[in-house]
């Protein structure tokens, strides 16, 4: 059986996904999914195809950063690029290479179909739930192919039940169509002794502070930027112990009302992308995780920030008590008193 992903996202720096495609190629998600052991994988990305072998290669030749020179051009045309692509060149490429199954996993599936099973992974609905937290762009593209995409695919992953209850509730899908995945962290994603010489390291490479907080996501609103800043601010500003705020994440929906404030605060280290073999040396150095996003499908860094051993302390939304649990502080997500209270008494007995 041949399989064919999407994987042009890690290109856009979209760490999550990556994370998530990462995860069921190396963890053997895809053949407990359709249930065969002869699962050959191809990968496309662009103007590549390429085949992943699990049995010999430890990484992914995709993750290089080759693009074309029409994409180096505006925004604008980059998604006129993307759109083209997506739903013309790539059918015309899953029929070339004869794939039995295309996934795409990131919400959508090209307008034109060329195989004989469609699969997509749907990690929440934002736009639903709240249609400021996206542009009007993507608004009205998923107005219009959210409801094709969801009734053509053979299967619909979903990968929380807080996703899946989405799901169900603003569209009338068949329970056979869904299959609930149970996401995990990479295996580098994992505690390390603080004598490890790699810690060192990495800490001199980005040249990052003794004592951060650790905040991993796109800059927007959904990711309640504000009351981050709001609670760091009032944070450092008594004088906890140096404190400082690192900031992993690529620019969202609305980042420019976020950027003059994180940019103009000597308090705030900001990282628009980091490898994910340097971003799980992040969490070893971090003194605790922190996101009290509004809304999650399902959030991979909170779940490699549990992994690597240190506390966790996030909104009590959506998704978050079903991956968190007992295994992180929950408050309300914009009790940002609450969270500056949690966050001195962690730093100060650390």
């Amino acid at each position: 059986m041949r399989l064919a992903i999407d994987t042009h996202y890690f290109e856009e720096g979209f760490g999550g996904i990556q994370s998530f495609i990462e995860w069921i190629l190396g963890d053997k998600i895809l053949e407990e999914i359709f249930k065969k052991k002869d699962v050959e994988k191809n990968l496309f990305f662009y103007n590549k195809v390429l085949r992943f072998d699990n049995s010999d290669k430890k990484g992914f030749p995709i993750l290089s950063k080759d693009k074309t020179s029409f994409y180096k051009k505006a925004k604008f045309f980059k998604k006129i690029h993307w759109f083209f692509w997506f739903n013309f060149i790539l059918p015309s490429r899953l029929k070339k290479h004869k794939v039995d199954i295309f996934l795409s996993p990131n919400h959508f599936l090209p307008l034109v179909k060329r195989v004989k099973k469609e699969v997509v992974v749907i990690h929440d609905f934002a736009w639903r739930v709240n249609p400021k937290w996206k542009n009007f762009g993507y608004r009205i593209y998923s107005r219009f192919f959210q409801k094709m995409s969801l009734n053509r695919a053979s299967k619909i992953l979903v990968i929380s039940q807080n996703t899946k209850n989405d799901l169900q509730r603003f569209y009338n899908v068949p329970e056979g169509k869904i299959f609930l995945l149970k996401p995990k962290p990479l295996p580098i994603f994992r505690p390390r002794e603080k004598t490890n010489k790699k810690l060192k390291e990495i800490q001199k490479k980005y040249k990052l502070p003794e004592n951060f907080i650790l905040f991993v996501g796109q800059i927007e609103e959904r990711k309640n930027i504000d009351v981050v800043l709001k609670t760091i601010n009032e944070v450092v500003g008594s004088g906890s112990r140096g404190l400082k705020l690192v900031i992993v994440g690529s620019l969202g929906f609305g980042e420019k009302k976020y950027l003059k404030k994180i940019k103009g605060n000597q308090n705030i280290f900001w990282f628009k992308w980091v490898p994910l073999e340097d971003l799980a040396y992040f969490y070893n150095l971090a003194k605790l995780f922190f996101l009290p996003s509004l809304y999650e499908g399902l959030c991979f860094p909170v779940l490699e920030a549990i992994n690597s051993g240190i506390p966790v302390i996030v909104s009590n939304t959506s998704s978050f008590p079903e991956i968190v649990g007992k295994r992180g502080i929950m408050l309300a997500p914009y009790n940002y008193r609450g969270f500056c209270e949690v966050i001195r008494k962690l730093t100060t007995n650390n």
